[in-house]
């Protein structure tokens, strides 16, 4: 799914009539369909994620399982479901007792939790409920409270985002204590402060949870006090406290807690927590008696070098900590120079992500030169390191030479620095023979005022893929390679079947320098994800990859599972040679087609050929920010439906697009008329001049 992390998800709540989307005359229909279907599958479970059911899909549920459906697993979540429909889902509640998952997310139930709280009551085998983000209030806590205490078996519950204050949560703490199978309870991004931390802080010794998220609570360093000290008498293994005023006073507290030989806490998140250098020096002497923390986030606090001074001394003699997160804290090359003194003698220690400080290259050298020493890091992020301490060409050569007397990095971040020519080749020839290297980031290391001979790197990096024995996944984006780049980096990587992942989106290859691209996907069996959006490919460079595709994914071998063609200039014309090619697809999961200019006529090729897919097959298909209107909403729309395992279509509601469309012909008329008014005034000075 990496490609969908970086696509921005648009939701709607807005419920398309279903004479819109197929010839059956309601959504309920439709859902009883797919339901029909899917009862012919081993697996009881039914994903209706993001399918726009509104109440009718809680409605055909009630029928199909009064009519026999038995359902383990139920998913819901963003559906635009509201109290209305809830009475129907606790029919199917109350018939349907062996139901283990329940997930409700991003509905608008509110009140209606009451009805499933009490249809619940007659169920044995619920393990996993989410209501998150259902304007639950502190109504709601209350009734999930009830649920808690008498339905023991329940392991998992998700309240975020419901407006729960601390009398909600009293309600929800005071619970805890009667269910002692309860491991995960997430009531993040609430209203609890100070009093509602406290209220779970009085029961989580009686409880059994091992992983409670309070992020984004608004609790202070009184609330923390009490949650510390309530620390080594619970059960808890991780605690995310992030985006909460813990400050100093909230660090010292936990250390303190820390040092108790009975807390059993091993993963620690305290990003964006104000804390500052005081606080970090607690933390730091914590460390040197802790035993069981391996995992500690400290992101986004400012405290700068003198923060990471301690931390590093206490890094030395600590043998549980096999993670550290120390992105945006402020460090310079002192922090760094700190960091790279104490790597050698670090034992546990084995990812370390320093990425967005302000390490500069003398940071880097540092670093390296430990890094030569250690044998125990696998991980290391130093991405986007800021002004005035950004990494050069010396920083990206020194790098190198700590990798080369390296044997044990796994995966190296090293993008959105200026490497230049000298940085980014000698990172390239220390690759060439690194032992155990799986994954390298490098994306856009050339800065646009750089000047840089980028065919030289490419060919650097091209000599380094076909020499390097262990990487696996590389990702290049940004970085400029070219159509005559292009051509040798593909035949390389045709060579190296051993690699999994590659993204070369955003490298200016554009459809001249397509067709060795396409050789390269049609005999790569081994190659599962590739990145092409944002190369300018065009229609003519599609249809060349469509084709390929079609050679990539013929025979029993693994063949390409996911592909994004995401901002590639091309239409329906491209779109229908895609489709063509789709139902040929036995292995291709997710194909990404985000911000292209497919419309109507081309969402109806995509529609049929995902229909001819049939079950089992394309999983995600990414069609938002394409001007796409109903009726293209409707033919897709359809075609998922007419599969029983109801693959995802990602796209824009048209009520958005039609806007968004009215936007920019607006903004298109009002250019087009300043250009006319500028042209008309400069003609009339031009006139009068002459005059």
């Amino acid at each position: 799914k990496l490609f969908l992390d970086r696509a921005s998800e648009v939701t709607t709540q807005v419920v398309v009539q279903a004479a819109r989307w197929s010839n059956m005359a309601t959504t309920e229909a439709k859902v009883t369909k797919a339901l029909q279907n899917r009862q012919k599958l081993s697996r009881f479970n039914v994903n209706l994620t993001r399918m726009n059911t509104g109440n009718d899909g809680p409605k055909a549920i009630a029928k199909a399982v009064t009519s026999g459906l038995v359902l383990k697993n139920i998913c819901l979540s963003t559906n635009g479901i509201t109290e209305d429909g809830c009475p129907f889902l606790a029919t199917a509640l109350k018939r349907n007792g062996v139901l283990e998952v329940l997930d409700l997310e991003d509905n608008e139930i509110k009140t209606g939790i009451k009805h499933l709280v009490e249809a619940l009551d007659h169920n044995e085998a619920l393990v996993d409920l989410s209501v998150a983000k259902n304007g639950l209030g502190d109504g709601g806590a209350q009734k999930v409270a009830e649920l808690l205490k008498c339905r023991t078996v329940l392991k998992k519950v998700n309240l975020r985002g419901n407006c729960i204050t601390e009398a909600g949560v009293r309600h929800l703490a005071n619970a805890l204590p009667h269910n002692d199978q309860l491991l995960g309870f997430d009531v993040s991004d609430n209203g609890l402060k100070d009093g509602g931390a406290m209220a779970l802080a009085e029961t989580l010794p009686q409880s059994s949870l091992a992983d409670l998220n309070i992020y984004g609570n608004g609790i202070g360093s009184l609330g923390l006090e009490q949650l510390a000290k309530a620390l080594p008498a619970s059960r808890l293994v991780n605690l995310d406290l992030c985006m909460n005023a813990v400050r100093d006073e909230g660090a010292k507290s936990l250390s303190t807690a820390l040092r108790e030989e009975a807390c059993t806490l091993k993963v620690l998140v305290i990003s964006n927590c104000d804390i500052g250098e005081s606080g970090v020096r607690d933390l730091a002497a914590a460390l040197l008696q802790n035993t069981s923390l391996t995992e500690l986030y400290l992101g986004g606090n400012e405290f700068g070098d003198a923060g990471v001074l301690p931390l590093a001394d206490a890094l030395c003699s600590n043998r549980s900590l096999e993670g550290l997160s120390l992105r945006q804290c402020g460090l310079t090359h002192i922090g760094a120079a700190a960091l790279g003194v104490a790597l050698p003698h670090m034992r546990g220690l084995q990812w370390l992500g320093l990425e967005r400080n302000s390490m500069g290259d003398e940071g880097v050298r540092a670093l390296a030169t430990g890094l030569g020493v250690n044998q125990s890091l696998k991980s290391l992020n130093i991405n986007r390191q800021q002004e005035p301490g950004q990494v050069g060409e010396q920083g990206g050569i020194d790098l190198a030479a700590g990798l080369a007397a390296n044997s044990t990095l796994q995966c190296l971040h090293a993008g959105r620095n200026r490497l230049g020519n000298l940085g980014a080749s000698a990172l390239a020839e220390a690759m060439m023979s690194h032992p155990s290297m799986q994954e390298l980031h490098i994306p856009k290391i050339f800065h646009k005022d750089d000047v840089c001979d980028e065919g030289l790197v490419v060919m650097k990096f091209a000599e380094m893929l076909s020499t390097n024995k262990t990487l696996k996944k590389v990702y290049m984006n940004g970085n400029p390679m070219w159509s005559w780049g292009a051509d040798t980096f593909a035949e390389t990587v045709q060579s190296k079947q051993t690699l999994h992942t590659l993204d070369i989106a955003n490298c200016y290859i554009g459809y001249s320098g397509v067709d060795v691209l396409g050789n390269m996907l049609a005999s790569h069996k081994a190659l599962c994800v590739l990145f092409l959006g944002r190369n300018g490919l065009g229609n003519t460079g599609v249809q060349v990859i469509a084709q390929a595709l079609l050679k990539n994914q013929q025979g029993n071998d693994c063949g390409l599972q996911e592909l994004d063609l995401s901002g590639n200039e091309f239409d329906d014309q491209g779109a229908e040679h895609l489709a063509k090619v789709m139902p040929s697809c036995l292995n291709l999961v997710m194909l990404n087609l985000d911000d292209n200019g497919i419309t109507n006529q081309g969402a109806a090729k995509l529609a049929d050929a995902v229909r001819k897919m049939g079950k089992g097959r394309i999983g995600e298909l990414g069609l938002m920010a394409n001007p796409i209107f109903h009726d293209g909403f409707r033919v897709l729309k359809a075609a998922a439906w007419s599969i029983p395992t109801l693959p995802k279509i990602r796209l824009d509601p048209p009520e958005e697009t039609m806007a968004a469309a009215s936007e920019a012909k607006a903004l298109a008329a009002a250019a087009a008329a300043a250009t006319a008014a500028a042209a008309g005034a400069a003609a009339g000075a031009a006139g009068s001049a002459f005059g």
